[in-house]
């Protein structure tokens, strides 16, 4: 059985891959001139800038996410102390 939908899937695939090969043959062609040289030197050079700045943006959203886990696991704990106390018998 699983040889049968894995054909499938593989013959999905090539007729896709197909399709989008015979779409992508009619677009012309890029032209290689100096000014799309230019244009990816200055992308490169504005994305190298940022790399310094990555370890920063990666800690800060990682001390939001321990932040959110904190005050979740918190806020879920109050919940279940909150329903076992409510549990307990009283005495009326």
């Amino acid at each position: 059985m699983s040889d049968i939908i894995s054909n499938l899937i593989s013959s999905f695939l090539a007729f896709f891959f197909n399709i989008v090969s015979f779409v992508l043959s009619y677009l012309p062609n890029m032209p290689e001139s100096s000014s799309i040289t230019t244009a990816i030197n200055t992308v490169g050079g504005y994305i190298s800038s940022l790399y310094s700045f990555i370890p920063y943006i990666i800690t800060t959203i990682l001390s939001i996410l321990a932040f959110d886990i904190a005050f979740e696991t918190g806020y879920f704990l109050f919940k279940i102390i909150y329903w076992v106390i409510r549990r307990i018998p009283t005495q009326s």
